[in-house]
């Protein structure tokens, strides 16, 4: 039997099972053989993943006491310290969806989201998704993300199942990366 999975906004109490489950899925962390299982290629700190916590911008999955997934959706200005996220919002102004301008003030970063391996391809992912869409929806109207091209099984379960639209590629540094919504 399948333990039950709750979708909840992450406390300080979760913050040793989000570390080691962003250890174990960092990209810089695991060989490229297993890079085509999936990898995260955003690390966060524990100063940030408490303001993560702090302004609600993380949401974690659990299987009873287990972290097995976390998804997070933060604001521009968080993120802007990232070169990707830096330069994901020089890109706003040229993107557009439903004829509206993106613009750091109506959409938010959806992502990194991690999924444990063991979890992987039992769709919890649209469920995680739907969770965060729907906590940010009060903050702001558009989500966007990236995904490095690399990440074959991110991007599939991206537009597969999630039904995002490609809206346009984009390179920095060694690594061809996808924006979608």
């Amino acid at each position: 039997m399948t333990a039950p999975i709750e979708i909840i906004l992450a406390t300080a109490a979760h913050e040793a099972g989000f570390m080691a489950l962003q250890a174990a899925n960092l990209v810089a962390n695991i060989p490229m053989a297993h890079h085509a299982s999936g990898f995260v290629t955003t690390p966060f700190t524990s100063e940030q993943y408490a303001t993560l916590v702090n302004e609600r911008y993380l949401m974690v999955a659990m299987a009873e006491d287990q972290l097995i997934g976390y998804v997070v959706s933060a604001s521009w200005d968080f993120l802007q310290h990232y070169p990707i996220f830096a330069y994901m919002i020089e890109l706003l102004p040229s993107l557009s969806l439903d004829g509206v301008m993106m613009s750091e003030h109506h959409s938010y970063q959806y992502g990194p989201v991690c999924i444990d391996a063991a979890w992987r391809g039992k769709n919890l992912l649209p469920h995680m998704f739907d969770e965060a869409k729907t906590h940010m929806s009060s903050r702001y109207p558009y989500s966007l993300t990236f995904v490095n091209s690399r990440n074959h099984r991110s991007r599939e379960a991206h537009i597969r199942k999630l039904g995002l639209q490609h809206l346009r590629d984009f390179s920095l540094g060694n690594s061809i990366n996808c924006v979608i919504f």
